[in-house]
């Protein structure tokens, strides 16, 4: 079962290298790919929908976040204005950012609903929802159930504190599985 499972991660992992290249000239396919989840399609932003509106900050329980299972694949196309490539992206405390790119929870499905994390010192949350075109995603992970799987979060930051945070997809899930997360390999740092 290990061998399966290492196997099918290099596959896919092989897959999302050679999507990433798609549709580049010579010289932007020899540039590096940007860090993403490892079943990350090419970085795309998501766009071509309204502006969401602000969502302020909740403060969670770090037990809630530790206890998710990293089951779920996500990727971060941008954040703050900034693509994937950069990374930490540094923001000026007290504004409103614009974090986009996809999440699918283990069953390869979007959630309707999920949490945009930013953990640091203390847990912040914003609630998120999905339902913008991924056919990038739902072609890469193989499945239609996934071309909905994009987001764009207005993150109001007026109420976190200055400091360094790792940004997080918190799924909730009803019933005895507990909930998923995903580490969307990148951080964010609110400037005094």
């Amino acid at each position: 079962m290990f061998r399966r499972s290492v196997y099918s991660r290099a596959v896919l992992a092989a897959l999302i290298l050679t999507l990433t290249a798609c549709g580049k000239s010579a010289d932007e396919a020899s540039q590096p790919s940007p860090a993403a989840s490892p079943s990350a399609p090419p970085a795309q932003p998501s766009s071509g929908t309204p502006a969401p509106q602000p969502v302020a900050a909740s403060t969670l329980s770090a037990a809630t976040v530790s206890a998710a299972k990293s089951v779920a694949h996500c990727s971060l196309d941008t954040l703050g204005g900034e693509t994937s490539q950069t990374n930490p992206v540094t923001v000026k405390a007290g504004q409103t950012i614009i974090a986009g790119g996809w999440l699918v929870n283990s069953g390869l499905q979007p959630p309707p609903q999920f949490t945009l994390v930013l953990q640091g010192s203390d847990v912040y949350g914003f609630d998120g929802v999905t339902g913008v075109a991924r056919a990038d995603v739902a072609k890469a992970l193989n499945t239609e159930a996934a071309g909905q799987s994009g987001f764009n979060v207005a993150a109001n930051l007026g109420s976190i504190p200055a400091g360094t945070y790792k940004v997080l997809a918190l799924i909730k899930i009803n019933g005895q599985d507990g909930n998923e997360i995903c580490d969307m390999q990148h951080q964010l740092t609110i400037g005094g």
